[in-house]
């Protein structure tokens, strides 16, 4: 199982990216924000996602882009009985 503030992964686990904090975090350059953050997933396999959403300012409109840093070796299934 994954431990999210050490990244306690199992045998077969992988790790892609450490880091030391995991808030938010916002940045503008010219017209364009981009806010990092980091979700975590059980369904299925373990996994800490990295994901960037980029918008226009003024706009709600946006374009997101997700990488995965971080998988272990279970989770939970997503079929029912």
């Amino acid at each position: 199982m994954i431990g999210f503030q050490g990244l306690h992964l199992g045998v077969c686990g992988k790790v892609e990216e450490k880091r030391k904090k995991w808030l938010p975090q916002v940045t503008e350059d010219g017209s364009k924000v981009t806010v990092t953050f980091f979700t975590y997933s059980g369904l299925e396999r373990e996994t800490l996602c990295r994901r960037r959403d980029t918008f226009r300012k003024g706009s709600y409109c946006f374009k997101s882009r997700r990488k995965d840093i971080a998988s272990g070796p279970g989770g939970m299934s997503s079929s029912t009985p």
